[in-house]
């Protein structure tokens, strides 16, 4: 199946509401812990040691060949399949970039979204197919903060698999984690200019931080009006409290930066390589 059936069938497919997750029977899921290993031992502050992960490619490899066998859609619980999937495209994002390393960008690495397939849920599907036709039909724009594509305008990498039992805090923790950042990669006040600027993943991604339950619709992401006010509603329940009055009280201008495209790697260098619209 082409990405694009992958993403339109996705459109039609009635996904599970966010008032739904949570209340069907929990049971017993996916074991994500040799990816929980993986990370914990080579993700540092958010950023990935690949020469180390190299060296242990093949548990990245056992990891993801176990997801193939699984049925998602039968999972106990809507946690349960939504922490499949998003586990699933960080190691197989992570799987891409060790295959092709070294690179200073996965822009380096040829159909590194939507071509190079993992066989997930017995089927092979996309990077692009897993979060469009996968984690975005859950409704829940925070899922935006735990899938990381491996550029350094991502999210900071979780240095854990995200947990059927934990997800709902993990998935604000993740938000809160990228719009608080010290470096500002998620968003940056300006009080002097009255500017408040946001990573070009709010841009991209507007209207599903401003209208949850119409995810996935894809056409929405071509709409070019911004919801300033959903978007500043959104932020402001992670910034400071005197932050989130000054936007409430001040209205500053909404801008968006842009998008670091370099390698998330620990020791990645200074220097810049492109920096443009992102696709992940």
């Amino acid at each position: 199946m082409s990405v694009f059936a992958q993403l339109m069938a996705a459109m039609t497919t009635r996904p599970p509401l966010l008032k739904d997750i949570g209340q069907r029977v929990l049971g017993l899921g996916f074991d994500h812990n040799p990816l929980d290993e993986v990370l914990s031992k080579h993700v540092h502050d958010g950023l990935v040691d690949y020469r180390g992960l190299r060296e242990e490619k093949a548990k990245l490899r056992a990891y993801i060949k176990r997801m193939a066998s699984v049925e998602p859609d039968r999972m106990p619980t809507a946690w349960d399949e939504m922490a499949f999937w998003i586990n699933a495209y960080n190691a197989c994002a992570l799987f891409a970039i060790v295959e092709h390393y070294p690179v200073k960008s996965v822009r380096d690495i040829p159909g590194f979204f939507d071509r190079i397939t993992c066989r997930i849920g017995q089927r092979s599907i996309t990077l692009s197919g897993i979060k469009h036709g996968k984690v975005r039909r859950f409704r829940d724009p925070r899922a935006h903060f735990a899938l990381v594509c491996g550029a350094q305008g991502s999210p900071r990498l979780y240095a854990r698999a995200f947990s059927p039992q934990r997800i709902e805090r993990e998935l604000d923790d993740r938000a809160r984690a990228f719009i608080t950042d010290s470096d500002h990669i998620g968003a940056r006040l300006d009080r002097q200019a009255n500017e408040l600027w946001l990573s070009a993943v709010f841009r991209i991604y507007a209207w599903d931080f401003a209208n949850p339950l119409g995810m996935p619709n894809l056409f929405a992401l071509l709409n070019p009006i911004i919801p300033r006010t959903k978007l500043c509603e959104f932020v402001s329940r992670y910034l400071p409290a005197e932050d989130a009055q000054y936007i409430e009280q001040r209205n500053p201008r909404l801008r968006f930066m842009p998008f670091d495209w370099r390698l998330n790697e620990a020791d990645a260098s200074t220097s810049m390589t492109s920096i443009q619209t992102p696709q992940c």
